[in-house]
Parts: C-alpha cells; sequence; structure tokens
C-alpha cells in the first residue's frame, strides 16, 4: 500500500507572473542563493523561466518558531520543497540548505560559488532583513531582490530603503529587485 504524503503546492496566480518576469531579468548563467524557500516554488520559477544555473536554497523548514504559513506545517512544506525539486537537487543545480539565515552565511561561503544574485523570502522581521541585506550584497555581484516588498511588511520596505536609499523596481507579486 502506497503512502498519500501531503503535498502544499500553491496554484500558479496572477501573482507568480511578477517573479516570472523578476526571473527573466536575472543575468546568463546566473548562480543565486534564495533565503526562505518554503515549498520550492520559488526556486522553481527562477530555474525553469529565468536563467538561473544554481539555485542555493536556504531555509530552516523547523527553526521552532511560528510558521509565517500558519495553516501549513513546516515539514509538509519541507517534503514539498523536496519533491517539486527533486530533479534539480540530484543534477546539483539545486544545494538545499538546512538552516536559519543568520547561521548560514559560513556555508554558503564554505560553498565558494560566485553569486551574482540573492532573493531573501525569510524572516520580514527588520532586523532579520537588514542582516541578510548586508550580508549579502557583498556576496552578490549583479542585484539583490525578495519578496513582500510594501506596505504589508513595512520591515521589508524600510530595510531596503536605508540600505539602498533608492526605490527598488517592484512587480506585480511584491517582489523587489535592485541591480548593481
Amino acid at each position: 500500500e502506497v503512502e498519500m504524503i501531503p503535498i502544499f503546492r500553491p496554484p500558479r496566480t496572477k501573482l507568480s507572473r511578477g517573479l516570472i518576469k523578476l526571473a527573466r531579468t536575472l543575468p546568463r548563467h546566473c548562480k543565486m542563493v534564495e533565503i526562505g524557500c518554503a515549498s520550492g516554488e520559488s526556486a522553481e520559477i527562477f530555474l525553469t523561466h529565468g536563467k538561473a544555473d544554481i539555485v542555493v536554497c536556504v531555509d530552516p523548514w523547523d527553526s521552532g518558531e511560528p510558521p509565517a504559513m500558519p495553516c501549513v506545517k513546516m515539514e509538509e512544506l519541507e517534503m514539498a520543497f523536496d519533491k517539486r525539486l527533486n530533479l534539480f537537487i540530484r543534477s546539483g543545480r539545486v544545494i538545499k540548505v538546512k538552516e536559519k539565515s543568520k547561521y548560514c552565511i559560513n556555508i554558503v561561503d564554505k560553498l565558494d560559488i560566485p553569486f551574482d544574485f540573492a532573493y531573501l523570502d525569510g524572516d520580514h522581521r527588520f532586523d532579520a532583513v537588514m542582516f541578510e541585506i548586508c550580508v549579502l550584497r557583498n556576496r552578490t555581484a549583479w542585484g539583490i531582490g525578495g519578496h513582500d516588498y510594501g506596505d504589508i511588511y513595512p520591515d521589508v520596505k524600510r530595510s531596503v530603503w536605508l540600505t539602498f536609499n533608492c526605490v527598488p523596481q517592484t512587480f506585480k507579486d511584491r517582489s523587489w529587485l535592485i541591480k548593481y
């Protein structure tokens, strides 16, 4: 008897088109890091609609903290991530790092990958976003972006403003992008 595993896979919506548009702006053969991967939808978009060759996916998937999506168990998100990106993981195009972003920087550095781009969609609190921007902007050659820019998550917007002192390019899904 086959055990059925519940998979969280949100339907593609008009909002996904915003991230697809961002993904298509990436440089060719992009090597990127994504902080906060949940079910892997963004990584899948970067790999299939963008120009990403390698995506390092960083997420704790069980941090002991309340999840950003309380209606979904973190274990289910991780199973969905593994299933969705299985072929990319096996081919080496996705490197899964199960860790909080504040602890992953040493791991990311040890990978010795010259990153072009970072996409931030993990902890949306001010201190966390500032830390990720400050650390990753010096480890990316082309640009940095993220999700949830706007009034719903004012700490994300404030962090981007304070760091770059400009309005980022924004997309329908609330993604944001700063190109260097």
